[in-house]
């Protein structure tokens, strides 16, 4: 099979992409840009727009290494669920069993213990950064200070009922998780993260590797040079929560996990179940378009249901944006204040209606594909009530339709499962098994599992061949 990126389509989208993103670059006043594309397993496209750094003239590219604020959240989501995997915590576990300085006031009778899986979510009501000024401080407190912090602090609604994002509630749940590791936050996710996803342009402090391919971030207004931006202090109980440093070639890697088994080049990152758990709601707003997950935030991208984080410091904006159903992702780097999330959400929307249309097969499934001659079994096949399905060959997939059908919503690929197996994607018995029986000289005569009006067996009255 072709790859995509030689489809004159997409070639041809990727180049009205480019051209789009650098004239949306000009127009928000960024200095310095970098995008990467991401399709299944593969680094479809990546670029880098404008400088990374304006004095030295130094152009941005997809190694250009930013400081990409909370989207270090995601990372550390990753890690509790690995913890969990690992069998050191529950996500229902009060964080204060890991952490027993925890304590916050509330005026909620019906409160209960704060949760990793609440705090995670941003559904814990923990306020969003608490009485410590750690932006006007000249170093970032430690654990102790923000603990003790908390005794001027109460819960600002009941758990579980409303999304209150926290800076704050990510700091202390990121302490726990170190104590249920037995390991420091940085060295675990080097160790346990970065290093499986062979992310080696990302870390936590500027290192000389890491320093000499950093963007410098700026502060850009209306009618002004764009301004070197002032350095923040690091460390302390917040490096969890957003002090992260990658480039987009790296964070690739991060979006191809998001589409796999929870493995990533054959290393196992967290169990499949578990990927799945992070990426589904635990709380949808009313209009059931937006909500939260384990880390990730939940919107609609094309009418598809899309995760989606950002990022924001003094001088950088970032932002991961994925849509699972079509295993297509970007990350949206730059080097100034700026509205990341919006770029990614156009370029998506550009994306999408070109590479919707290429069909998602179960690679694992490939090699069955290509043995099995889908001719054999086209035909159409008809139930005692009448009920009928066409099942066609279409480029090399057997895929079956209900004759009259307005839309494709009703369209059926079959995928080889043994012999004269199948396994069913799309339609109502998605995943299903179903067995074509053939008679004494080995003509198909029947199909056995296929709920067609409620019919569990369907005769073949017509072939295609």
């Amino acid at each position: 099979m072709k790859s995509k990126a030689s489809n004159p389509e997409v070639r041809a989208v990727l180049t009205l992409l480019e051209a789009h993103l650098e004239a949306e670059r000009r127009a928000l006043r960024i200095p310095g840009m970098s995008v990467a594309v991401v399709t299944d397993q593969t680094t479809l496209w990546e670029r880098g727009f404008g400088k990374a750094n304006i004095q030295k003239g130094i152009p941005a590219t997809p190694r250009t290494v930013y400081r990409v604020a909370s989207i270090t959240k995601l990372f550390t989501a990753t890690m509790l669920l690995q913890l969990r995997d690992a069998g050191k915590l529950s996500l229902d576990d009060p964080v204060e069993k890991f952490l027993p300085a925890f304590k916050i006031k509330t005026r909620f009778a019906d409160s209960g213990p704060v949760t990793f899986r609440q705090v995670m979510a941003h559904m814990a009501g923990i306020p969003r950064e608490g009485p410590l000024d750690r932006w006007a401080m000249k170093s970032s407190p430690p654990i102790e200070a923000v603990l003790e912090s908390l005794k001027d602090a109460e819960l600002t609604f009941p758990p579980m009922s409303r999304y209150k994002y926290s800076n704050l509630g990510i700091a202390i749940l990121g302490s726990a998780l170190e104590i249920a590791a037995g390991q420091g936050y940085v060295d675990y996710v080097s160790e346990h993260i970065f290093r499986p996803l062979e992310m080696r342009g990302s870390g936590f402090g500027h290192t000389p590797r890491l320093k000499a391919r950093m963007a410098t971030g700026y502060f850009t207004a209306e009618g002004t040079s764009p301004q070197v931006a002032p350095s923040r202090p690091d460390g302390g109980a917040f490096v969890p929560v957003g002090q992260m440093l990658s480039c987009v070639d790296d964070m690739a890697h991060f979006i191809s996990f998001q589409f796999g088994d929870g493995a990533f080049g054959g290393r196992r990152i967290l169990t499949g179940s578990s990927l799945r758990e992070m990426q589904s709601p635990v709380f949808m707003q009313p209009d059931w378009k937006t909500g939260t997950a384990i880390g990730w935030l939940l919107c609609r991208v094309c009418d598809y249901p899309a995760l989606d984080f950002d990022g924001g410091n003094p001088g950088f904006t970032t932002d991961v944006m994925v849509i699972p159903e079509l295993r297509l992702g970007i990350a949206v780097f730059t080097n100034t204040n700026t509205d990341p999330v919006s770029i990614s959400r156009a370029a998506l929307e550009l994306l999408v209606p070109v590479l919707r249309r290429f069909p998602l097969v179960d690679q694992s499934q490939a090699p069955a594909a290509q043995k099995v001659d889908c001719r054999t079994y086209a035909g159409l096949y008809r139930g005692k009530w009448g009920y009928e399905m066409e099942l066609r060959v279409r480029e090399g997939h057997l895929e079956g339709i209900v004759p009259g059908s307005p839309t494709e919503d009703s369209q059926i690929t079959f995928l080889p499962d043994g012999e004269h197996k199948f396994r069913m994607a799309g339609g109502p018995q998605d995943g299903e098994r179903v067995v074509f029986e053939t008679d004494e000289k080995g003509r198909v005569v029947r199909l056995r599992g296929l709920m067609i009006g409620f019919q569990s067996v369907v005769e073949r009255v017509e072939s295609s061949t």
